[in-house]
C-alpha cells in the first residue's frame, strides 16, 4: 500500500464502506449550492521583484475595496497592468481616472497622518478630497 498525497492509502479494488455510499446518496445530507456571484472589478498587477515577473489578479465586487486596493498597490510600488470592469478592459481615460482618484486618496491619507491634521485641513491647505 502506498500513501497518496492526502495521506489516504489506496489499494487495488478498494471500495468505500457502505455508510459512506449511503451518505453520498442521501439528498438531505448534501450541501446546498449557492449561486456564484461574478466579481465586477478585476485588477491585474505584479510585484516588482528582480527574479519574478508573475502577474496576479485581485477580484472584487465593491468599488471602495477596489480603490483601497489600488491605493495599496501605489503605496507599495507594484506595477498595475490592467483594470477590468465586468470583464471588459477600461479605456485609457477611465484607467487614468481610477489611478488619479486612488493617488489623491493616498496623498490625502499620507498628509493627514504625517502632519497630524484632519481631513478638512488637508482639503483647505492642499486641495485633496476629504
Amino acid at each position: 500500500m502506498a500513501p497518496l498525497r492526502s495521506g489516504v492509502y489506496h489499494t487495488e479494488g478498494f471500495t468505500p464502506p457502505a455508510f459512506t455510499l449511503m451518505w453520498a446518496k442521501s439528498r438531505h445530507l448534501r450541501p446546498k449550492l449557492t449561486p456564484i456571484m461574478f466579481s465586477t472589478f478585476a485588477i491585474e498587477y505584479s510585484t516588482l521583484h528582480q527574479h519574478s515577473n508573475r502577474c496576479f489578479t485581485h477580484q472584487t465586487s465593491d468599488p471602495v475595496e477596489m480603490e483601497e486596493f489600488i491605493m495599496h498597490l501605489l503605496a507599495s510600488g507594484s506595477q498595475i497592468r490592467e483594470i477590468r470592469h465586468q470583464g471588459s478592459r477600461l479605456t485609457g481615460s477611465q484607467f487614468d481616472r481610477m489611478i488619479k482618484i486612488a493617488a489623491d486618496r493616498c496623498a490625502s491619507e499620507m498628509l493627514r497622518h504625517s502632519l497630524g491634521i484632519d481631513n478638512l485641513a488637508v482639503r483647505d491647505r492642499f486641495g485633496y478630497a476629504a
